[in-house]
């Protein structure tokens, strides 16, 4: 693992300072009456903190398919940084993904020179389920003849976020990018702020193959603070090394490859 770690070591330097700001004072007329808030810290210094406000075209309680993105930091939710989804629609519910938020604002020294230095992306989806009664076939039948009663219906609603950034190592640029979940506010005050704190950590986990029996794959994960974390270059991910050996020390497998191959391989 000395190669990854050699080339996403400048990453232990994204912990984040939280500083105040200002918050946008001028808001739209939201279609939904429960407009949700969000805020993402962008630089290492705190200084950038984009306020996010997701609204419901529909009306309430029809899912969040709109957003404003104060993008210019000039503490309003303008007309031109409203941004539309695409609306996926399945049997239970509906996928929304936003448009890419491109900002100028560079995460540290690191990333002077970037063409888009950061861009922040989000995800919502909204599924309803109806909850299976657990008891024996026929008592329920019974039950709902003689007292019927509506199906239980449970409601799952997912804020995702995936915020990129591009930093320089040497003459190498690389794009690292965090994904992780949000719970948005009712209060645009009282905003949780999501940022991707906190050096790397390399998870490695194995399970048994599937066409070959007496065979594990291997499973190599990197998250940073608990989200998921991958770093690349030139569009290609980091390479990782690895060496399967036995107790007595013998090498029964060897690889290079980039990082991603290792997902379970």
């Amino acid at each position: 693992m000395r190669r990854v770690m050699g080339v996403i070591g400048i990453v232990v330097l994204l912990n984040l300072a939280i500083a105040s700001v200002a918050e946008p004072v001028q808001q739209p007329t939201y279609a939904s009456e429960k407009p949700r808030y969000v805020k993402v810290v962008l630089n290492e210094d705190g200084s950038n903190v984009l306020a996010v406000a997701f609204d419901e075209s529909k009306g309430t309680g029809k899912g969040y398919d709109l957003l404003y993105a104060d993008a210019n930091f000039n503490g309003r939710f303008e007309p031109l940084e409203k941004r539309t989804a695409t609306v996926r629609k399945c049997s239970s519910g509906i996928h929304c993904e936003f448009p890419a938020v491109k900002l100028n604002v560079p995460y540290s020294k690191k990333a002077l020179g970037a063409q888009y230095p950061c861009e922040v992306t989000f995800n919502y989806q909204k599924h309803t389920y109806q909850t299976r009664s657990t008891r024996p076939r026929l008592l329920t039948r019974i039950l709902t003849l003689s007292n019927p009663a509506p199906a239980a219906v449970t409601t799952s609603e997912n804020f995702d976020v995936l915020t990129g950034v591009e930093l320089r190592q040497g003459s190498a640029r690389w794009q690292y990018s965090f994904r992780g979940s949000i719970k948005p506010s009712e209060r645009l005050n009282d905003a949780p702020r999501w940022s991707f704190r906190g050096a790397p950590t390399l998870t490695i986990a194995t399970r048994p193959d599937g066409q070959k029996k007496g065979n594990l794959g291997i499973g190599l994960t990197l998250q940073a603070a608990g989200n998921r974390f991958e770093c690349k270059s030139g569009g290609l991910p980091a390479k990782a090394h690895v060496e399967i050996k036995r107790p007595d020390g013998r090498v029964v497998h060897r690889d290079d490859a980039p990082l991603d191959k290792f997902t379970f391989g």
